[in-house]
């Protein structure tokens, strides 16, 4: 099976998925080690100084925001200048829409909203 991941791979790229939830979700992990991929940060990887999306009343979580899951991925990469390909999975856009500095990211769109201009 062709795939990206496995044309890059062939070409001695270094690949690599970052998300900020369970890699098992979904069964993501069996399309990702299908794949071959080199590394794998989900959740269980990033290790203290990241700060999670805040629990449900269940006591749920979907895990890291974009900013950390950048944050990490940045900080992984290290400056490795080797041929590499990065996927790198967002969970802020997903219920239930909960995310670090929500309201300053509303007011912002609020002013963009009601100003002038507005690309039409």
């Amino acid at each position: 099976m062709f795939s990206l991941v496995s044309i890059l791979k062939a070409n001695n790229y270094k690949t690599s998925y970052f998300s900020g939830d369970e890699s098992s979700f979904d069964r993501k992990i069996n399309f990702l080690e299908y794949n071959e991929i080199d590394q794998v940060i989900d959740v269980n990887k990033f290790g203290s100084g990241y700060v999670k999306t805040k629990e449900n009343e269940g006591g749920f979580s979907w895990g890291y925001p974009d900013a950390e899951i950048f944050k990490k991925a940045i900080n992984d990469l290290n400056g490795d200048k080797k041929p590499r390909l990065d996927v790198i999975m967002t969970l802020s856009n997903h219920e239930p829409f909960d995310f670090p500095s929500k309201s300053t990211y509303l007011t912002k769109v609020d002013s963009i909203l009601n100003s002038d201009h507005i690309l039409e």
